[in-house]
């Protein structure tokens, strides 16, 4: 099980575990101690690994989760698993006898129900997922999403490493506006309300400046932004509007956890149904339930 804050040390070793053939479970950073307890026993993990930004009780942890052998610090400047592990095994070929039938990754959703429940995802589920639709090689993201959610994982991970793309990590939501013009991504996957803010701040510079959003879009969103995604909520036509005046294409995508997580994607090449997701992602079979 893994817990803290996004970091570079959480992507490499989340993905390391899952590649080693092992299961990664990344838990909500928000989460407290009963959370992160109830997480750890219902999927009987053996190992918590958290960031040292974000600490816990070890001892009451242990006590309380019998599954546990041991815990450690994922990102400890004096003892960094990372380095060790790169220096040991730096300039050798690892062959990962990980098999697509096998759990890769469980995560944990409340959905609308409530109480969170553990959904198994296969490494089969993920490479599919990652290449069930097309995306643009060597982009440029920005992460902000939790990287406990599928959305994240897939969206701005996998997806990035499987098109040669950059990873930059936000950290804390307070930092977004400054990295967003530090990095200057030429894509960005958020849920709807922080693309309410982000433009509710765009609307407000122009007023102050008596400009247009489409003028002063560059010292919002920086002068590289080709796209913004939307999922994990419904994206609100008025908003994408909003955008298109600013000449930014945001677009709507769905999916579920349980689908890894997409099953339908937008289709940049018809703006005018940005805020539907419209396109179904290929082996993906639906069906509409009234």
């Amino acid at each position: 099980a893994l817990y803290g804050k996004n970091n570079p040390e959480y992507v490499q070793l989340m993905l390391g575990i899952v590649c080693g053939g092992g299961v990664s479970i990344p838990i909500d950073v928000q989460a407290d101690e009963d959370t992160i307890c109830a997480v750890i026993n219902k999927s009987e993990a053996d190992i918590l690994l958290y960031d040292i930004n974000t600490p816990i009780n070890e001892k009451s942890v242990l006590d309380r989760c019998s599954t546990l052998s041991d815990i450690k610090i994922m990102n400890d400047p004096e003892n960094s698993m990372c380095e060790e592990i790169n220096s040991k095994y730096s300039g050798t070929d690892v062959i990962s006898d990980a098999k697509k039938e096998e759990c890769a990754l469980i995560l944990f959703t409340s959905g609308t129900t409530g109480e969170g429940k553990g959904v198994m995802l296969s490494n089969g589920n993920l490479i599919d997922n990652v290449f069930n639709s097309e995306f643009k090689k060597f982009s440029k993201k920005l992460n902000i999403l939790p990287i406990n959610h599928a959305f994240c994982i897939k969206g701005d991970f996998l997806i990035s490493f499987a098109t040669g793309s950059t990873v930059c990590i936000n950290g804390d939501m307070k930092d977004l506006a400054q990295n967003i013009l530090l990095f200057e991504p030429t894509i960005i996957n958020l849920v709807p309300m922080v693309a309410q803010g982000l433009f509710t701040k765009l609307e407000i510079l122009a007023q102050k400046e008596n400009k247009t959003v489409a003028q002063l879009r560059d010292k919002v969103f920086g002068s590289r932004l080709t796209g913004i995604y939307a999922g994990g909520a419904h994206l609100p036509e008025e908003l994408v509007h909003k955008y298109k005046e600013a000449k930014i294409l945001i677009c709507q995508g769905y999916g579920m956890t349980e689908c890894s997580p997409t099953i339908s994607t937008p289709d940049p090449s018809r703006p005018d149904k940005a805020y539907t997701a419209v396109r179904i992602a290929k082996r993906c079979q639906t069906r509409i339930v009234n």
